[in-house]
């Protein structure tokens, strides 16, 4: 059976669970919903699987499942389950205690097969069995988060630009800046690479586009998509069968336009009638029609449901005639206009296909998946008939399922996990399912409330039993009296505006007997202002003010709460506190806390050490003298941003970093912290960095963050290897978001977005930004082609399309019926949204929001309260345009609540660094073995140099990747600058190393018995010639390495598919300039 729990806020959701697991743990089932003790328990724990939504949360349930089984182990009377299971399984509760005892150990024991964990790292477990059947190769890495990857796609897209492409690059230029169009139309800005921050509100990036790539509605039919986007013909194709049926659809429409004009005219209409002019206009109107006319449906529509086609005093004799045929040029607009809309945004689909090809490669070459996708790859694992095999390889055997939180299970997780619950059901065996549609507020990630409202049901019919859907069922243990009443009261009222009757119908929830009496504080405040900003100026004042009357009134600041709905309002609350601590004036000091203060990249010596590396990812790469002054204001600015990390005042910073000698040599001044041999990864630098630059009071004030970066390091170089320039770009994309916890014990103010505030409670909330829309449409939407019969027929049509929904709102579509299902689920989650919101509140909730006259859009929550505040019709309101049930202040009944921990707080003692250079030296994959100042040692560093050159203008660049590591000084770098630009200059040469050849340097290749040999250069030039090299260097030996070449070129032409006549081979002697042609 299937207990289904619909678990509204603060109901005890996780009591419920533990509670569960701990009658599966002690119990045995005997018969039907009957369990009795099991006295000789066997490792209960292995057969029970419980899967929660975050990390957080299954560490928050194993501690707590263990915690109570400990003291039902050893003070039973003090559980709060006791009495539960000692009816559950029938037994007094001294028997439970002993069997408690006896699974405690057992568990603790086996702890690695408690199983607690979120559906990811189950599916994983299920994965990594299965690697060789999924054709992964048994090392291959996780990527948890797509948007490095989506990253990185879009970084390779803007590098192809630079390339000398064909017909294919003047497609994406094109698909680019139709794409840039779009978002300066729009308002927005017009620079689509980049990542948007809380301070971009106004950025419509390719990379928040391309998230898209992680939704379902994409990954669903993500190979028939991308088979389809591998040939931008097709879209080419498809774009010309729309323009050719917007030609036709035009031509129909004037065709009957010109009918009607010839009737008005037989029977005398006025030329000046509106009706003529409009027929008059579409019937001359050029093939295409200009987009003025395309709205013209509305008018024709308007004129049918009159019928009436003169002005008064005129007559038309065959008015049905013309109705008619109006009709069929209301229909023929919509569909004009629909294919308008899709191809406008055809472009969208060029582009996701160019990123997702990157991306692609991206996970190849890195031997990565991404997370997102190993719901695709387990769907051809697990099936019903499977499943006992699949528990078999995995060495398990689960029989019962608890899942938490599962309105924000996605459908192709829960075809993935619908087997393993056949499975478990085949059985006989009980399983628990917790959820809340209510609370589904997720579907950006894939959520789909629809499972939990009826598809459980209907996928297990007669299997499932539900509570929770009525008052008594579902009690808030959370909230105090005037709390619960009034979310009970709204949001049945704002259900059923929203017409959302169906998914509120248990909202009403019952008060706890303990919070009877503790009756609290709710208020609702209008907030006027001539604009936004002037209300939200307003709103931050008094958000100031009740934050110090609440203080007043006896609570903590660690108990108050700020939830905004955007991370950028977070950062004005922040920044409202901090400009008050900064001018006093006799009042008391505001500690605040926010997921983003806790941003390993706010800390000032993390900001120093990644601008150390930049500077040196700057050196490094800086090709030429100009391209190195082109970079001045970077440089500038790292210096800049480094200078303050390290204390100094803003003026000093800014006049040190604008001082020094210049861009480059500041680069090499971040080099001179290595010794030669020295500086090895990307660890060993970062290890320097903070050994020498970072001062030591900062060590020792930011050692958590420092420590949390390496640790970040690491798992970055174990994926991707040590690339530093690799680095910076995670960094920038990803790295920098990465966060430390916050101590539980902190008395500071916190602020977090409502998505973050989910699953918490806090004594006192304000909401002081109740302002969000409740539809607002993404661009584009994309919806299945295959449900559009006006489509069927069309040449190369694809199996998804992009649709613009913002703009065609007041415009009739052929996807009207899909542009309604977007909206109502839009509704939906902005409906949950707020009741998110509006129930974390324990005591004090705090409302605040706009007047009509501010809040110009009308499908608000602003809006939407304000009218919930008219119906209450309360003479105060008229008054004050404030709603308030209770008063502030605590009750004498009520503490604040907090975390208690049984561990022993130490403060971390600073990150030191074990200063080893023998070992740096040792262990640097770039240390020549040879002894440095021999003929030897010369050589290796030239051949290491030649090897890194795909053209001369690569030089400057490859001799200062060996001078940044130390293998080479300044005063060597010029002599082997003069060997290698003496060998260039040579005809021959020069032509192997030009723009348009296609490289293969030290590559690997194999012969027929399996040998690899890795020959130096191999061009492939624009004529198809291909040119073997061999560097060579010291002492000639012609014949040894002439047979040696003529060996690389039978593998190599081989290799290649080209006959051995086509291939030419050269040993080349670099410092003589000697060159011996290979036959």
């Amino acid at each position: 059976m299937i207990n289904i729990y619909k678990a509204s806020a603060g109901s005890g959701k996780t009591f419920t669970l533990v509670r569960e697991f701990l009658k599966l743990l002690l119990g045995r089932k005997v018969g039907n919903n009957r369990y009795a003790l099991d006295e000789h328990p066997n490792e209960n724990h292995r057969s029970i699987l419980a899967i929660t939504f975050t990390n957080k949360a299954t560490e928050e349930m194993k501690k707590r499942i263990v915690k109570e089984l400990d003291i039902l182990a050893g003070q039973p009377d003090r559980s709060p389950y006791a009495d539960f299971l000692a009816k559950a399984l029938n037994a007094p509760i001294e028997k439970i205690s002993k069997t408690a005892q006896v699974a405690l150990v057992q568990l603790l024991q086996d702890y690695t097969n408690f199983n607690v964990s979120t559906i990811d790292t189950f599916f994983q477990k299920i994965l990594r069995t299965f690697a060789y059947e999924s054709n992964l190769s048994g090392n291959y890495e996780i990527e948890l988060n797509d948007d490095y990857a989506i990253s990185v796609g879009i970084s390779d897209l803007k590098q192809s630009l630079r390339l000398n492409g064909g017909k294919d690059q003047r497609l994406l230029l094109g698909w680019l800046e139709r794409f840039a169009r779009a978002n300066i139309d729009a308002e927005k800005s017009w620079d689509i690479f980049g990542n948007p921050s809380p301070e971009q509100q106004n950025t419509a990036s390719l990379f928040s586009f391309a998230k898209v790539l992680s939704k379902e509605v994409v990954r669903k039919h993500r190979e028939s998509l991308f088979d389809y986007l591998s040939d931008k013909q097709h879209i080419m194709n498809f774009g010309k069968s729309l323009s050719d049926a917007i030609d036709g659809l035009s031509k129909q429409i004037q065709e009957r336009a010109n009918v009607i004009s010839g009737m008005l005219a037989a029977d005398g209409v006025a030329s000046n009638s509106n009706f003529r002019n409009l027929i008059d206009k579409i019937k001359n109107a050029p093939i295409p029609m200009p987009a003025s006319l395309l709205n013209s449906d509305n008018a024709i529509l308007k004129y049918v449901d009159s019928g009436k086609f003169t002005n008064k005093g005129s007559a038309v004799v065959d008015d049905a005639g013309i109705a008619a045929m109006l009709v069929e040029m209301d229909k023929n607009f919509v569909v004009l206009n629909s294919f308008h809309l899709i191809l406008n945004n055809i472009y969208y689909l060029g582009l996701l296909g160019d990123i997702y090809g990157n991306i692609r490669q991206f996970t190849k070459d890195n031997n990565v998946i991404l997370l997102s996708d190993t719901n695709e790859m387990l769907r051809r694992i697990i099936n019903a008939d499977d499943t006992p095999f699949v528990y078999e390889r995995m060495g398990v055997r689960l029989r019962h399922f608890l899942i938490d939180e599962f309105q924000d299970t996605s459908g192709m997780q829960w075809e993935n996990l619908r087997p393993l619950l056949a499975n478990s059901l085949a059985g006989g065996n009980d399983n628990l399912v917790i959820g809340d549609v209510k609370q589904c507020i997720y579907r950006f990630r894939n959520s789909n409330p629809e499972l939990l409202r009826t598809q459980i049901k209907a996928d297990f019919r007669g299997n499932c039993v539900e509570s929770g859907n009525d008052p008594e069922s579902n009690t808030n243990w959370r909230s105090s009296e005037n709390v619960v009443k009034w979310n009970n009261d709204f949001f049945q009222w704002l259900a059923h505006v929203k017409g959302m009757d169906d998914v509120y119908d248990n909202v009403v929830q019952r008060i706890s007997d303990s919070n009877k009496g503790n009756f609290g504080h709710v208020c609702i405040s209008e907030i006027e202002g001539s604009c936004i900003p002037e209300y939200q100026e307003a709103a931050l004042d008094k958000m100031l003010d009740d934050i110090d009357r609440l203080l007043d009134a006896g609570y903590e600041q660690k108990d108050i709460a700020v939830i905004t709905s955007r991370r950028i309002e977070g950062k004005w609350v922040i920044d409202r506190i901090l400009g008050r601590n900064s001018s006093m004036n006799g009042k008391r000091r505001l500690n605040i806390v926010s997921e983003e203060s806790l941003f390993i990249g706010k800390s000032s010596a993390v900001r120093i050490i990644v601008n150390m590396l930049a500077l040196l990812d700057e050196t490094v790469n800086a090709k030429s003298d100009k391209k190195a002054g082109a970079k001045s204001i970077p440089f500038i600015m790292k210096r800049y941003e480094t200078n303050l990390c390290a204390g100094m005042d803003v003026a000093d910073a800014f006049a040190a970093a604008v001082q020094a000698e210049n861009d480059v040599d500041m680069g090499e001044a971040v080099v001179g912290m290595f010794g030669a041999g020295e500086c090895g990864g990307l660890d060993t630098i970062v290890y320097q960095i903070i050994r020498t630059q970072l001062p030591k009071a900062l060590v020792e004030s930011d050692t958590v963050y420092i420590q949390a970066f390496i640790d970040n390091m690491i798992d970055f170089t174990s994926r991707y290897g040590s690339n530093v320039h690799s680095f910076l770009r995670w960094w920038e994309e990803t790295g920098k978001k990465q966060s430390v916890s916050s101590p539980d014990n902190i008395n500071a103010i916190r602020t977090l977005t409502i998505h973050k505030s989910k699953g918490l409670e806090f004594p006192c909330v304000i909401l002081p930004f109740f302002d969000w829309e409740f539809d607002k449409p993404a661009n584009p939407e994309w919806i299945r082609s295959a449900d559009i019969k006006e489509l069927s027929g069309f040449e190369d049509r694809p199996p998804l399309l992009p649709v613009a929904r913002g703009a065609s709102d007041k415009k009739r579509t052929i996807f009207d019926k899909e542009f309604k299902c977007l909206r109502d689920e839009n509704v939906m989650d902005t409906l949950n949204k707020t009741y998110v919101a509006c129930t974390r509140a324990i005591d004090e909730l705090l409302i605040y929001y706009p007047s009509r006259k501010t809040m110009r859009k009308k499908d608000t929550v602003a809006h939407a309260i304000g009218d919930y505040a008219e119906t209450l019709q309360l003479e105060s309101y008229a008054q004050t345009r404030m709603v308030e049930f209770g008063s502030m202040g605590r009750s004498g009944a009520r503490t604040s609540k907090s975390i208690a921990s049984d561990v022993e707080e130490r403060k971390m003692p600073p990150f030191a660094v074990a200063y080893r250079p023998e070992i740096w030296h040792f262990d640097s994959p770039d240390i020549i073995q040879e002894v440095k100042g021999t003929n030897k040692y010369k050589g290796e560093v030239l051949h290491r140099v030649m090897c890194k050159i795909r053209t001369a203008d690569d030089v400057d660049r490859a001799l200062r990747g060996v001078l940044v590591k130390g293998i080479i000084d300044a005063a060597e770098e010029a002599e082997y600058r003069r060997i290698i630009a003496g060998g260039l200059s040579d005809e021959r040469v020069a032509a192997w190393f030009a723009p348009g050849n296609k490289l293969y340097a030290e590559r690997p290749v194999a012969n027929e018995k399996g040998e690899v040999y890795r020959p130096d250069r191999v061009v492939v030039r624009p004529n198809g010639e291909v040119v073997v090299v061999d560097y060579k260097f010291g002492e000639r030996q012609d014949k040894k390495y002439m047979r040696q070449v003529r060996n690389y070129m039978a593998i190599v032409a081989v290799a290649m598919g080209v006959e051995q006549s086509q291939v030419k081979g050269f040993v080349w002697y670099v410092e003589e300039g000697a060159i011996i042609a290979v036959e």
